[in-house]
């Protein structure tokens, strides 16, 4: 199962007009199910936030695999794409590595995300997954 799951710089800022990131517990609970449904023995996370890759581990332990991503944590003022300019030295690596995870998320089995920009090239690259959900919760207001 592929997850593309971030947002805490989403659902700490709550930037206008922006689609509403879903909570951990609530991916986590998706996740439960499909992993139980589909018979998903891995999950493969398109994260930047560290948090939430901590928490996946957490909860997922060995299951959770990744590509080589630079992981920042929030610090609840600047959005995680700005932390991440300021923290990495190569900025064009970082921005292959964030395709290379997207084009990983696509070849997956099932998919479950937050309505993201990166959830939207997952599905333009596929389109045929065995079960995909994308948490629709509306735009901050």
């Amino acid at each position: 199962m592929g997850c593309c799951a971030g947002g805490t710089d989403y659902t700490g800022n709550k930037p206008f007009g922006h689609p509403i990131q879903p909570d951990p517990e609530s991916v986590f609970e998706k996740a439960d199910e499909v992993l139980k449904t589909f018979h998903c023995t891995k999950i493969f996370l398109g994260t930047e936030d560290a948090d939430i890759f901590v928490r996946f581990k957490e909860k997922y332990r060995d299951r959770v695999i990744t590509n080589r991503r630079h992981f920042v944590p929030y610090n609840g003022e600047a959005s995680i794409g700005k932390l991440i300019q300021n923290s990495v030295t190569d900025l064009k690596e970082e921005g292959m590595e964030y395709l290379v995870t997207i084009a990983l998320l696509a070849r997956c089995n099932c998919f479950v995300g937050g309505c993201t920009s990166g959830t939207v090239g997952v599905l333009l690259m596929n389109n045929e997954f065995e079960y995909r959900y994308v948490f629709d919760l509306g735009l901050y207001a």
